[in-house]
Order: structure tokens, then C-alpha cells, then sequence
């Protein structure tokens, strides 16, 4: 009896193990330079409980002064269950708006509002 407590023990360590080995590893993805650096924070939720934290309006929020200041003004987080790349370059955020068929909307906006809408057009 008690050699079958120590395998369940054996077995319960090595699954909490490979499940802290995998939050880490989907938190702090490798690049390999083709994409900007940043974290992913916990699977599924992301970092989106800081990101919608409140904060003063007319300045950056604490979410995105401590990613500026540790990734840049381009860097990749998970928000709302998906994974993003936020810009707060301005020319970068302007050259995109360049390159979409309606400037200044991108092409995740006309899709989220459909190609014929009162909004856009």
C-alpha cells in the first residue's frame, strides 16, 4: 500500500512539473527576431486583468509604461483570450493606417464592422 501512495505522489509531482513548464514556457515565447518581444501572461486570460485596470486618460496606463519601458514601443502581450501586438510608435501606427485600403482603419476594424457600414464610410 505504501509503495502505490509513493508512485500517485511520483505521478502527481511530475504533472505539476510539466504544467509549470508549460505556463512558463506559453508565457515567455522565444522570437527568434521574427516577432517583437513580450510576455504572454497566464493561458487564456492573458495580462487582460492589468490591461483593464483603470486609469487616467490622458496618459499612458500602468499596463503599457512598464512594457515601454521593458520591450519598447512594440511589443506582443495576450489580451481577452488572444494574442496581440501593440504599437505605440507613431509612425509605425500611421504607416499601417497607409497600407489598408481606408486610411486610417484597419483592416481588423472594417472586418469587426463589416465592408459596407455607416460607420466607416
Amino acid at each position: 500500500m505504501e509503495e502505490v501512495s509513493k508512485l500517485w505522489i511520483v505521478i502527481a509531482s511530475f504533472i505539476v512539473v510539466m504544467l509549470c513548464h508549460f505556463i512558463y514556457h506559453w508565457s515567455n515565447p522565444k522570437c527568434n527576431g521574427k516577432l517583437p518581444p513580450g510576455s504572454m501572461g497566464f493561458p487564456i486570460i492573458g495580462e487582460t486583468i492589468e490591461f483593464m485596470k483603470p486609469h487616467d486618460a490622458l496618459q499612458y496606463s500602468t499596463f503599457l509604461k512598464k512594457r515601454i519601458l521593458r520591450h519598447g514601443p512594440l511589443f506582443r502581450t495576450s489580451l481577452f483570450g488572444g494574442k496581440v501586438i501593440i504599437s505605440v510608435d507613431n509612425e509605425l501606427n500611421m504607416e499601417m493606417a497607409k497600407t489598408n485600403r481606408i486610411p486610417g482603419i484597419t483592416k481588423s476594424v472594417a472586418r469587426l464592422f463589416g465592408e459596407d457600414n455607416n460607420f466607416l464610410g
